[in-house]
């Protein structure tokens, strides 16, 4: 059974100011389809046009589903910024990944694709800790990342006893605590960053390092991803305000964030503070 019109709409009900599924939402969407994967498919599709790709065009969305827990599905989609390097780009894996650490998931169970995952993104998948580490699914064929990736050069090999993943992140609404609970045990430069929203609402994200360094996703990227997941029909517009702290002495975010407010116009303001 492919997506329809009905589904449409209730799935963006469910989603209305939030960027995932419930258990039971997820059970009852699932229940139009005549089996998992054509479900998997039609959302994924849904999903894809939370995707921001003005410089390659090609969307990619990802649905991270959670190991345990409450059982919820969470979206990823692709983000690059106009006149930008595409090495600024948001992959769709990171950004389900970051979705799930941001709302508390301790584990993910799978990894669904619409796209076999680029090399960039295997490597970050790679950062999660062993045992937690998602099987990968695309177009219905499921694989570990040890067979994507393997011969992998990982945490252990810069003596990194705490991957990600190994640490659940606690929901909160103050920076500061997002600070604290980022993940950069390379660079030592915990850093999250906080976007105010015409709307009311705040977004954050935090920074996750890689221990091959360029797949690591910065705290603003990932901010702005959340409001992208958040806002379906308008994406970065309407963003008013931009925080970003990260650590003093270790600091390294100035470069990548004034990279990317360039392309968000000069009308926002980005504040950098050092903690």
């Amino acid at each position: 059974m492919q997506a329809n019109n009905n589904f449409e709409t209730v799935l963006s009900d469910y989603t209305n100011n939030k960027s995932y599924l419930t258990h039971q939402e997820l059970i009852s969407l699932k229940s139009q389809f005549d089996s998992e994967q054509s479900f998997y498919d039609a959302l994924l599709k849904w999903v894809s046009e939370y995707a921001i790709a003005p410089v390659s065009q090609f969307k990619v969305a990802a649905l991270a589903i959670e190991s345990g827990g409450e059982g919820r599905l969470f979206f990823g989609a692709n983000l690059e910024f106009s006149h930008q390097a595409l090495s600024l780009v948001v992959h769709a894996e990171q950004s389900a990944i970051h979705n799930a650490l941001l709302h508390g998931v301790e584990a993910i169970e799978k990894l669904v694709i619409n796209a076999s995952p680029c090399g960039y993104c295997r490597q970050f998948i790679n950062e999660i800790q062993l045992e937690k580490q998602p099987l990968i699914n695309v177009h219905g064929v499921e694989k570990t990342i040890q067979q994507y990736l393997p011969d992998a050069f990982g945490p252990s090999d810069l003596d990194n006893h705490t991957p990600l993943f190994s640490q659940s992140l606690t929901q909160c609404r103050d920076l500061n605590a997002y600070v604290e609970q980022s993940y950069a045990p390379y660079s030592g430069n915990f850093s999250a960053c906080q976007i105010k929203h015409v709307d009311g609402h705040q977004y954050f994200g935090v920074y996750l390092e890689n221990a091959a360094y360029s797949p690591s996703l910065s705290p603003l990227q990932a901010a702005l991803n959340q409001v992208q997941l958040h806002n379906r029909q308008t994406g970065l517009h309407g963003i008013s305000e931009i925080v970003i702290k990260q650590t003093a002495g270790k600091a390294n975010q100035q470069g990548v964030a004034n990279a990317v407010a360039m392309s968000l116009g000069s009308n926002i303001e980005v504040t950098i503070e050092e903690v």
